[in-house]
């Protein structure tokens, strides 16, 4: 058991060196509008015609960070901070306000392969 704890220990260290050194390459979805005005965990409540986002809980990029997200499909970029955490599932890494999805060009299809980038 504690082998275990010691490798997931590890896994998110790494997680962490990698997304502040490196692009990360995952899927992208957007917040659904239920979750206007609810408060986001960096602290303001969540506006859809703002250019936010959450990234998964498993990469420790730090709230206020800024972000260059480009669209895989149509290359379209879009810069955003984070402003929340999520429980991100499969391949998706991170969730974009509604208004940085239009930017990109994927509200239609809920999601898109995206490359994010920390900026310093």
């Amino acid at each position: 058991m504690c082998l275990v704890a010691i490798l997931a220990a590890i896994v998110i260290v790494n997680l962490t060196a990698v997304a502040q050194s490196r692009p990360l390459w995952g899927r992208a979805t957007y917040y659904a509008s239920r979750y206007q005005g609810r408060t986001m965990a960096c602290g303001g409540a969540y506006r859809h015609r703002k250019l936010v986002a959450a990234v998964d809980r498993k990469i420790n990029i730090p709230c206020g960070k800024k972000l260059r997200v480009k669209n895989r499909s149509n290359g379209r970029v879009v810069t955003v901070r984070v402003k929340d955490r999520c429980a991100c599932y499969g391949r998706t890494i991170i969730d974009l306000s509604r208004r940085a999805a239009r930017r990109l060009g994927y509200v239609q299809g809920g999601w898109t392969r995206v490359r994010v980038t920390v900026l310093q």
